[in-house]
């Protein structure tokens, strides 16, 4: 299986496949590179695709400590330079949309353009002037029934992505490939991505960013996300009318339609 070191003791698998300008998918929150399959779908043929499992995640190494933005952040930058990606695009799902976020600010020089796809952030709860977030006593209750009851309640996450339900045996994928991270890193990376404040991040992408996001996303609100492409000095919105928290899938072909066209504009 192909793994890369992104800090001494940390490897990260990814899956390599196709070839052309690379593409690198970067899953959510108790997620990992499976959920991508039919993104890989559409864009095979055109494009290297890469798909790494966080730290935390998947069958990459799931240690106890950072899941912050950060840290997640520096492991694409890392994974960018292991593999000697350039002329990237980088798309984050949800918090991976706020560690590709983080990720464009930071690691800027291997990237030609990121999307957001219902992406956290660039804060995710309200407070300091921000009111397009969740409720700070959310995340309490939240973090709660992670630590005490991590199985009905990731189940609860899968159900409520979606504008209208799943197929129930998806719902049930969902979940069965959720409950492979484990509460020591799903706890720390959902508390340390609601606390962050990546306003000033949004600010400083360099790079054209497109904002794909689900009108009826009641997770990542898209409140939040018109406020990024706003203040991306290059960014740009596509809402989707019908969708939720997962667009990929609940209008595939009007997703892929935008997407296509955004990825078209660098020369291969």
């Amino acid at each position: 299986m192909p793994r890369l070191e992104v800090e001494p003791g940390v490897e990260l698998f990814y899956r390599d496949l196709g070839h052309g300008r690379p593409v690198v998918l970067v899953h959510g929150w108790t997620m990992s590179h499976r959920v991508w399959d039919s993104v890989v779908q559409r864009l095979a043929g055109r494009y290297r695709m890469v798909l790494p499992d966080l730290r935390g995640h998947g069958d990459s190494d799931k240690p106890i400590g950072d899941y912050s933005p950060a840290r997640h952040a520096a492991d694409l930058g890392a994974l960018m330079e292991g593999l000697d990606l350039r002329d990237v695009t980088l798309l984050g799902w949800s918090f991976g949309g706020m560690a590709v976020m983080q990720a464009a600010a930071t690691h800027p020089a291997r990237l030609a353009q990121a999307v957001l796809l219902n992406a956290a952030g660039p804060r995710y709860l309200r407070g300091d002037g921000f009111p397009h977030g969740h409720d700070p006593d959310d995340l309490a209750a939240w973090l709660r029934r992670e630590r005490d009851e991590p199985v009905p309640w990731r189940r609860f996450c899968m159900e409520s992505m979606p504008a209208r339900a799943y197929d129930p045996l998806f719902t049930d994928w969902l979940w069965a490939e959720s409950m492979r991270t484990p509460s020591w890193a799903a706890a720390p990376m959902l508390d340390a991505f609601a606390r962050a404040d990546l306003r000033a991040d949004v600010e400083a992408i360099s790079v054209p960013l497109l904002v794909l996001h689900g009108a009826h996303d009641t997770w990542c609100l898209p409140e939040a996300a018109r406020y990024v492409a706003d203040r991306a000095p290059r960014g740009e919105l596509a809402l989707f009318a019908d969708a939720g928290h997962s667009p990929q899938w609940e209008e595939s072909d009007a997703l892929h339609a935008v997407l296509d066209e955004f990825l078209a504009r660098v020369s291969p």
